[in-house]
């Protein structure tokens, strides 16, 4: 290989590399369902993870004003849901609610989806309500994978989001939240 051909190759490489970079950079904002753009390199506002860094895909919230508010997965967003006074938030001020389809990767609507509780397949908080955009793909899921229930999104309770101990241990001591866990 001469001189030349290795420069060449060097350089293709090298902005093919660059192009997977902006890509990867374009990736980190997603359109919603509803038109509304979402930065998945913005911070979970319940357990504070890089909402990308979730195991299960994205949840989402969107506000009647047109904000936006991202989750790490399905767990934090039933939390923030259900207490969402705790995060300065009126329910009525809700208006979409999207998490990830498990077996589609794709966003689809809370509200219409349903949820396999209690199944082995975790996230590093614990359980999480796995979504599916169908009762019988959930219904599968659960028969495959030890689920105890098939939940419509309305039946989901903070008993089913619960964190492990060691996540409660620690939103206890967090500074200025003595005393108060999420």
């Amino acid at each position: 290989m001469t001189w030349r051909t290795r420069l060449m190759a060097y350089a293709a490489a090298t902005l093919m590399a660059a192009v997977a970079m902006i890509n990867f950079a374009q990736a980190a904002v997603v359109e919603l369902p509803d038109g509304s753009k979402a930065d998945l390199s913005s911070q979970c506002p319940v357990c504070h993870m890089k909402v990308e860094a979730g195991t299960l895909g994205p949840a989402a919230v969107v506000l009647a004003n047109g904000a936006v508010t991202l989750f790490d997965g399905p767990m934090d967003l039933f939390r923030f849901v259900l207490s969402a006074g705790q995060y300065g938030v009126s329910k009525a001020d809700i208006k979409h609610l999207f998490v990830t389809d498990y077996a589609g990767k794709k966003f689809i609507d809370a509200t219409k989806a349903y949820y396999v509780v209690g199944s082995n397949v975790t996230s590093g908080m614990g359980p999480e309500p796995i979504p599916f955009p169908t009762k019988d793909a959930a219904e599968k899921f659960k028969a495959d994978h030890a689920g105890k229930a098939v939940l419509a999104y309305g039946d989901v309770t903070m008993d089913h989001v619960k964190p492990k101990r060691k996540m409660l241990k620690m939103e206890h001591e967090k500074p200025g939240n003595a005393g108060h866990a999420h």
